[in-house]
């Protein structure tokens, strides 16, 4: 028997619960009053005066903090939790005592399969963000310097255990890698559709980094959720086929096969955790997309005129004139969430979800 009845409150005897402590070294909490041991937990409170109750067959009172929890779960999963996510702190006593108290009601030897516990968000030189600091930064003014992107390459940068110092270098930092992604991807489609110069690539040898990076990224997923070795790794990849697709070396024979492969493993790999999700402009139609490259390619012809020898040198305020007009239109279109980048022969353009720095 791991309950025991007490003036109106049950509470749960840890010393006859062998697994107790599973998750924690043994720890031993503040005494309380009625319990036969310092770590014993309640289940059930007996009400004080001017508390709210609920009837019960001990009398009234009021389900403990842990036992709460464990209602919630059971009643949606049953007797078996696969993941089971919560802030550090909560380790012990809660989790602690969730497992013991859910085991011993399931008759189980294991209640949770997987426990991850993250480390707190925190703003610069201050304790963890939190409402009764009133030191919060809510997601309404976080998305009107970010994206929700971001957020999930700031998530993925760090080791989930560990805590998160938000301040502007750390978001700058985060921008600047999810950007990197942004512009790999829209490399290896201009390659792919034989925008700019074609270089030859070496498949054999980036489908081998390919293999690697994989493998790689696999074993640190699944080392404890390691999603900073994961990004290195991926990162590292592209380093590699950006270096490819950099080579000078031109030709005809070329295929683009393992370029392919590598762009719809980060693609695909990063919609697994959740980016790509939240595009500025819905659904990124066709139709869009034809309206886009239209202007593009009328402001491709434009600059490619004046930066001709075919104009004669009278008309060089003309030139400028037009120059400036296509760098007005570039920066219009970043302002709407589109990043054109010009290429020896052509440009490409991609959406892109930064925002605007205030």
């Amino acid at each position: 028997r791991v309950s025991q009845h007490i003036e109106g409150s049950v509470y749960f005897s840890v010393d006859n619960f062998p697994r107790y402590g599973k998750l924690s070294p043994a720890q031993e909490p503040e005494t309380a009053a009625g319990k036969q041991s310092n770590r014993d937990f309640a289940l059930w409170k007996a009400a004080k005066p001017g508390e709210p109750y609920w009837d019960s067959p001990w009398g009234r009172g009021r389900p403990g903090w842990h036992i709460e929890c464990s209602a919630m779960a059971s009643k949606y999963f049953g007797s078996s939790v696969d993941i089971h996510t919560g802030g550090i702190d909560l380790l012990f006593p809660h989790h602690e005592n969730e497992e013991a108290q859910s085991c011993a009601y399931h008759g189980c030897d294991q209640w949770v399969n997987y426990w991850l516990h993250s480390g707190h968000l925190h703003l610069q030189g201050q304790e963890k963000m939190s409402k009764s600091l009133k030191n919060t930064v809510s997601i309404s003014t976080f998305l009107e310097e970010y994206s929700p992107d971001h957020l999930r390459t700031l998530c993925m940068l760090v080791p989930y255990r560990n805590g998160i110092e938000y301040s502007r270098d750390v978001m700058t930092n985060a921008t600047s890698v999810y950007s990197k992604l942004n512009n790999f991807l829209s490399d290896c489609d201009a390659f792919i559709r034989g925008v700019g110069p074609k270089p030859i690539v070496n498949d054999g040898i980036l489908l081998k980094e390919l293999q690697r990076a994989q493998e790689n990224i696999r074993n640190c997923l699944s080392s404890d959720f390691n999603t900073n070795g994961a990004m290195t790794d991926l990162l590292n990849l592209m380093s590699r086929t950006t270096s490819e697709l950099n080579s000078r070396s031109e030709g005809l024979q070329n295929t683009s096969f393992s370029v392919i492969a590598i762009a719809n493993y980060v693609k695909n790999l990063l919609g697994k955790l959740g980016f790509f999700a939240n595009r500025q402009i819905a659904d990124q139609s066709t139709q869009v997309d034809d309206i886009l490259q239209a202007s593009l390619n009328l402001r491709t012809s434009v600059r490619g005129l004046a930066l001709s020898n075919s104009m004669p040198s009278e008309s060089r305020e003309v030139k400028k004139s037009l120059l400036t007009a296509c760098d007005v239109f570039r920066s219009d279109l970043k302002n709407l969430g589109i990043e054109i980048k010009d290429r020896a022969n052509a440009s490409t353009w991609t959406f892109s979800t930064s925002r605007k720095q205030g």
